[in-house]
């Protein structure tokens, strides 16, 4: 079975380094699985050029990997796309299981230009590995035909093939050959890449769609953990694995080509397999309707516009969703009467395919709502009856601002516009008679106008208006009520007024009667008509005059007086006023009632018995005599209170401090006025507040005192009193005192103690530097003492006040202190830290207190002492240092008393750098006309300078290794570099001289001056070959020769030895006699190529020539004619000569040829034949 394997390559001639990626390097080789086409991005030779064998090397390059699963033979047909005889490729074949970077010599090799090589026809730029020659390389140039012997391969194996292609342009085919494609093949299968239908997306942007290619994976290989699957917009890129598409993609054009390349994880075999991205247009549609606005019984139009074939949704009043589909030329129309408000909604819209399946689409959310305007409407209100000469309203209602048509009584039509409420009324005119109003039509404002006919009517009754009259004219008692009596039309509402005041009604019974009682009356009282109005149907009225007068006679009057307040225990008199000759009826705290007459002047009076209690004297009523005998109940009252005696106590017995006061409280009758004495002194008083309590605050007191009651007197009139007993004693203790001590002067840090004296047990209230109060309690024998907390400044202990023990609390305010001044803690500083070079000196400065001493020490040592001058300053100059020192404070000491002092921190660090240093390597060996390289050891980011050959300064920055490297130019003659001097490269810049070099020794290349012209030999001929010289003399060596069946070794060393040609084919063969010159590990090369052409091969079976003894029977002899067995020893070889000998000697040297015509001289008789070739010579 052929295994072809297509390779289409774009070269491209340029000095270009591809990416590691694409497969011109051995490391990023394609992986040869299964049978398929391949497409590559690859040219250049890669980062790395790895071929330099059979005198070719990497121009466009493409490497492949080969795994072997089956073994067996196997070859490849290399085909170029482009047939032409300019289109060469070469290959080399390394292996079996080659590492990249250590491959080692090509196992196969072709490097053969079929152009120099002058092959022809239609395969003569073919090359690959066959059968059929058991040449394992061929080439360079015109030497062999691109074919070398195939491989002998097994399972496990791994082969790698570089193929260039240094002449020509075009992709290639490789035709796998051999018994191990046979089957399944040789190489491992590959993971299976399934081809699937086009990948759809729907997109409102036309030609645009995004895709979620994570989705596809699964579709093109369900093992998406065993193999891993990446997307490329091209083959090339798929087979390179470059450019690997994101999981989300917007594609470039519709339909848009995409493959996958799926790769065995473990095998890193993988197939590619392509599919469509197709963007689908997401449909529309769109819905009008006409017209919106109907009367009821009126259709309407509904259409729908879109994208031609849709499929849509649309639901009727949100009634069931319904489906159509849009016509060829973008529209459905719908026709439909409806009878109510209606509203068409466009739900959503699809495509569909040919089975109906969904291809794309999307929600729509349109609605329009058709208003069907009911027919309008009218109705007639206003049926009534009215009284005579009234007028009436007329209502009618209906749609609002319709137009309603009637008649009155019958007559002409009439027309009336309702307002926006569905309103409107009129007044009839003023009506005698009963009147009919009937409807006719109505009609609708707006568009469109809707009308109907209309029924129904208002009737106005018309009835006579009513009457009335009024009596009860009358003399009455003030208070008392009478009767008014009304008659006239039954039933009828009598409407009349009380002395002209608002009017008001009475309602007549069927006999036309109806009577009021009056209320009590007080003054003459006139009810007079207004009107009467009757009830029924209608409410008729009309003024009435008439009147009925009531007289009223004054009742007698009466008031009582003698409200007073008395002091319990004591009497009144009261005192009742009125009508003369009136008796009065009256009660005692609302007891019986009682009389008295007022005399003729209409006075009367009584005296009370003694009160303890308030009593209350109440009018009843009063009555005189007469026609009629008018009386009246009365109100009125004398109220007798009886005040209780006022009462008082007194309190604030207590102890208090000499020199304070105290309050005194009475306590008592409200507003009643209290009499005391201090001490048994004159009487004082003090008034008592509307709560009944007063306070005094006594004078400032230095001995007891006593404030003892009196008497009390009430406030008011009577002014009620009674004497009292009861006192408050005041107790007076006297103030303690309290001093304080402790001044002095103190270091900052320090403490001290403050002593305080005074009352015992008192409590002290101090400062401190007139902070917030602080107490101490002082002991029985009146002293305390305090120890100041670490102080840091100057510090006043002050005294406020003192406060004694017990109850009271006496104290008093307090004067003097105790000052601590404090010395402030001397202070140093240090300064100096820098970096010097090794061997240097530099500055230490001290600043602090002024005339101090400091203390430091050196890298940790013992205590040094420097003194700070009047200014506070110090410094030293330290020794030569030559490594890192540190000057640090210890501390500092004050001069004078007290000395204070404290520990210091701080430190001057002297960082102390190293000289910089420097080696030089490379000393070495080289060949003429290579480069060497020279390295720079030492401190790192150091600048080094140095010169070549004793020239110039040249200088280089190691690195912050410490490292530098320079390569040398091409060198022909011994170089030595030389170490100058090195320096730092930071402050301080550092340096020293340096000494030390690198020498390069050049060895001159030996170059062969005999090399061998290409030699030209038959089989079986000797080859000799003189013994190679080289300049300089004394090289070795080696040679390797590309065809060992030409009876020549495959490779040597020393001269190549002479050897007989062999040639066993029927065409000519050409090895290439490669040599390598070697000496002081230089080396160059040679070459030339020994051609062997073939010999002529005679009929291996050539009969006896026999002859009949003719001319002299018995004696054996006869005329031959040689040349007719010509034909028979060529057996068929063109452009050959064939002699005849007698011995065999002759025939080897052609020497003595027998003639055509020969004349035997024995019978038998062997005779030696020389077939030669008439181009090579060959025989």
């Amino acid at each position: 079975m052929k295994k072809v394997l297509t390779l289409l390559l774009s070269f491209v001639f340029a000095n270009t380094i591809v990416a590691q990626v694409e497969p011109n390097d051995c490391v990023n080789a394609l992986t040869i699985c299964g049978n398929g086409t391949f497409f590559s991005n690859a040219n250049g030779i890669g980062n790395t050029q790895e071929i330099n064998a059979c005198g070719g090397f990497e121009s466009n390059s493409l490497w492949l990997e080969i795994n072997i699963v089956q073994g067996g033979t196997l070859g490849f047909n290399l085909i170029p796309d482009d047939p032409s005889i300019t289109v060469d490729y070469d290959f080399w074949v390394f292996g079996p299981n080659p590492v990249c970077g250590s491959l080692g010599a090509p196992i196969r090799c072709a490097t053969t230009n079929p152009q120099q090589a002058g092959l022809t026809g239609p395969t003569a730029n073919w090359t690959g590995m066959y059968g059929s020659t058991l040449n394992t390389q061929v080439g360079p140039g015109p030497n062999g035909n691109g074919y070398v012997r195939w491989l002998n391969v097994l399972p496990g194996q791994s082969y790698y093939i570089a193929i260039d292609r240094p002449n020509g342009d075009g992709g290639f085919q490789i035709q796998w050959i051999g018994s191990a494609t046979a089957g399944t093949g040789a190489f491992p299968s590959p993971p299976s890449a399934a081809s699937i239908p086009d990948v759809m997306a729907c997109s409102s942007t036309p030609n645009v769609g995004i895709y979620d290619l994570n989705t596809v994976r699964p579709l093109i290989n369900a093992d998406t953990t065993g193999n891993t699957i990446t997307f490329h917009e091209t083959p090339a890129d798929a087979n390179d694995n470059v450019n690997a598409l994101p999981n989300i993609y917007s594609n470039l054009s519709n339909p848009q080509t995409l493959c996958a390349r799926v790769t065995d994880n473990v095998s890193n075999c993988f197939s590619i397999v392509c599919f469509n991205l197709v963007v689908n247009l997401i449909p529309t549609v769109s819905m009008s309707v006409s017209p919106t606005s109907i009367c009821t019984g009126d259709s309407v139009t509904v259409t729908f516009s879109g994208t031609p074939g849709a499929n849509f949704d649309y639901i009727i009043n949100g009634g069931p969703t319904q489906n159509a589909n849009i016509d060829a030329t973008g529209s459905y129309v719908l026709t439909q009467s409806p009878t109510a408000n209606t509203t068409y909604a466009l739900t959503g819209v699809r495509a569909i395919d040919a089975s109906g399946t969904t291809i794309c689409s999307q929600p729509l959310n349109q609605s329009v709502t058709v208003t069907v305007n009911p027919l309008p409407t009218a109705t007639i209100s206003g049926t009534t009856t009215i009284c005579s000469g009234n007028t009436t309203t007329i209502t009618f209602n209906g749609t609002p601002n319709a137009t309603v048509t009637y008649t009155v009584n019958g007559g002409g039509n009439q027309t009336i516009v309702l307002d926006g409420t569905g309103s409107a009324t009129i007044t009839t005119p003023i009506l005698s008679a009963d009147a009919t109003y009937s409807l006719v039509s109505v009609a609708s404002s707006g568009t469109p106008v809707c009308s109907q006919t209309q029924t129904g009517s208002a009737v106005i009754t018309v009835i006579a208006l009513p009457t009335a009259t009024i009596s009860g004219t009358t003399s009455v008692c003030s208070g008392s009520t009478t009767n008014i009596t009304f008659n006239g039309t039954p039933n009828a509402t009598v409407t009349y007024t009380v002395n002209g005041g608002a009017n008001q009604t009475i309602v007549l019974d069927g006999t036309g009667s109806a009577t009021l009682t009056t209320p009590a009356l007080t003054v003459n009282t006139t009810y007079a008509l207004v009107s009467v109005a009757v009830s029924g149907a209608a409410t008729c009225s009309q003024t009435q005059t008439g009147s009925a007068v009531i007289t009223i006679n004054s009742a007698p009057t009466a008031t009582i007086s003698g409200t007073t307040t008395i002091c319990s225990g004591s009497a009144t008199v009261i005192t009742f006023n009125g009508t003369p000759n009136a008796t009065v009826t009256y009660t005692v705290n609302s007891g019986t009632n009682q009389t008295i007459l007022l005399n003729g002047l209409g006075s009367a009076t009584l005296t009370t018995p003694a009160l303890t209690t308030t009593t209350a004297y109440d009018l009843v009523q009063v009555t005189l005599s007469g026609t009629p005998p008018c009386s009246q109940t009365l109100v009125g009252s004398a109220l007798v209170t009886v005040n209780a005696l006022p009462t008082a106590t007194i309190s604030g017995t207590t102890t208090i401090c000499s020199g304070t006061t105290t309050v005194i409280t009475f306590n008592g009758t409200p507003n009643a006025t209290v009499a005391y004495t201090v001490n048994g002194g004159a009487n004082q008083t003090i008034v008592l507040n509307g709560t009944g309590s007063a306070t005094i605050t006594t004078p400032i007191l230095s001995a007891n005192s006593t404030y003892t009651l009196v008497n009390v007197t009430a406030s008011g009139s009577p002014a009620c009193s009674q004497t009292l007993a009861g006192s408050a004693v005041i107790t007076v203790n006297s103030l303690p005192t309290a001093t304080i001590s402790g001044t002095t002067t103190i270091c900052s840090g320090s403490t001290t103690t403050i002593a305080f004296n005074g009352t015992p047990n008192a409590t002290v209230t101090y400062t401190i530097n007139g902070g917030a109060n602080q107490t101490l309690v002082l002991n029985a024998s009146g002293s305390a003492t305090l120890t100041t907390s670490a102080l840091t400044a100057n510090t006043t202990y002050a005294l406020i006040s003192v406060t004694a023990a017990g109850i009271p609390a006496c104290s008093q305010t307090q004067t003097g202190s105790a000052v601590v001044t404090v010395n402030a803690l001397p202070i140093a500083t240090i300064s100096g830290t820098t970096t010097i070079c090794s061997g240097n000196t530099t500055v230490i400065t001290f600043s602090g207190t002024p005339n101090a001493t400091v203390a430091y020490t050196v890298n940790g040592g013992a205590n040094q002492t420097i003194v700070l001058n009047g200014a506070g300053s110090a410094n030293f100059t330290t020794p030569t240092l030559n490594t890192n020192t540190t000057y640090t404070l210890v501390s500092v000491t004050a001069a004078g008393v007290p000395a204070c002092s404290q520990i210091q921190t701080g430190s001057a660090v002297v960082t102390v750098n190293a000289s910089p240093t420097v080696t030089i390597s490379g000393t070495t060996t080289i060949c003429s006309g290579n480069t060497a390289v020279i390295t720079f050891n030492g401190t790192a980011n150091a600048t080094v300078t140095y010169t070549i050959n004793g020239g110039a300064n040249q200088t280089i920055a190691l690195d912050g290794t410490g490292i530098a490297t320079i390569t040398t130019p091409v060198l022909t003659v011994n170089s030595t570099y030389t170490l100058v001097s090195v320096a730092s490269s930071s402050a301080p810049f550092c340096s020293q001289t340096q000494s030390g070099s690198a020498i390069i020794t050049v060895n001159p290349l030996p170059v062969i001056t005999n090399v061998p012209s290409n030699v030209v030999v038959c089989s079986g001929e000797g080859v000799i070959t003189n013994a190679f010289i080289s300049t300089p003399a004394g090289a070795s060596f080696s040679w390797t020769n590309s065809l060992s069946s030409i009876g020549l070794s495959a490779s040597g060393t020393g001269s190549i030895p002479n050897f007989v040609a062999s040639n066993n084919g029927s065409s000519a063969v050409t090895a290439a006699i490669n040599i390598v010159a070697s000496l002081n590990n230089c080396s160059t090369t040679g070459s030339y190529t020994i051609t062997v052409n073939p010999l002529p091969l005679a009929n291996p079976v050539i009969t006896d020539y026999e002859l009949c003894d003719y001319a002299n029977p018995g004696d054996g002899i006869e005329v031959f004619t040689l040349n007719s067995k010509d034909a028979e020893i060529a057996n068929g070889q063109a452009n050959v000569t064939i002699g005849y000998y007698l011995t065999q000697s002759d025939a080897q040297t052609q020497t003595s040829p027998l003639p055509n015509l020969y004349t035997n001289i024995s019978n038998p008789q062997e005779i030696w034949i020389n077939i030669s070739n008439n181009t090579t010579g060959c025989s």
